[in-house]
């Protein structure tokens, strides 16, 4: 008989993936199940408008990419402690990436197989997690390109990997034109990005 494991905390990341999804959108930090704030309306309008525009994008010039918002993961392989999991607002992946998940037991990107790129949309009580933490630990996952759309300051940022650690490209504002290197297409500006 399996028994289920009811704790939250001083999971190893093994037992944190064998836990069935129970509808709630978690983290897993430093052997930790995190629940994630409930969003406000002006974080849900930025993601799914952002969604849309990324999915037009894909339509017009990158028909072998896919968008996924939350609920889908990304394995943070540590050296010094338990692997963490973080759970983006969007990524962009490959129409491949996301069929080699298909048997998993969580729609986590695993390490060794990480999105192209991941977008956190800043809130209140993420900003240092958002334009600090995850800077690091998805440089550490090997995501190519993270940005950071901050409705409290009015900017996009975006990080591109160099090596194992992300560097600013360029933070972008009002009607300057937000530059990806993975998006080489994209003309949306930081206002589109957070209106």
């Amino acid at each position: 008989m399996t028994q289920a494991i009811t704790q939250t905390k001083g999971l190893t990341f093994e037992q944190y993936l064998l836990l069935p999804y129970n509808g709630q959108r978690t983290e897993f930090v430093d052997g930790e199940i995190i629940g994630v704030t409930e969003p406000s309306p002006r974080h849900v309008n930025i993601v799914e408008d952002l969604s849309d525009l990324l999915k037009a994008y894909i339509r017009n010039h990158s028909p072998h990419l896919m968008v996924r918002s939350a609920n889908v993961g990304v394995q943070i392989p540590r050296t010094d402690r338990s692997d963490n999991s973080r759970d983006p607002d969007l990524l962009i992946c490959t129409r491949e990436q996301w069929a080699a998940m298909s048997n998993q037991t969580k729609a986590l990107f695993l390490a060794g197989n990480p999105p192209l790129l991941t977008i956190e949309v800043v809130s209140p009580s993420t900003i240092k997690k958002d334009t600090e933490d995850l800077v690091t630990e998805y440089g550490l996952a090997g995501i190519s390109e993270y940005w950071v759309v901050n409705p409290i300051d009015e900017t996009v940022s975006v990080y591109v990997l160099n090596g194992r650690a992300h560097t600013l490209k360029g933070k972008y504002s009002d009607e300057q034109p937000v530059e990806s290197e993975l998006l080489k297409h994209w003309n949306a500006t930081a206002a589109e990005m957070l209106c």
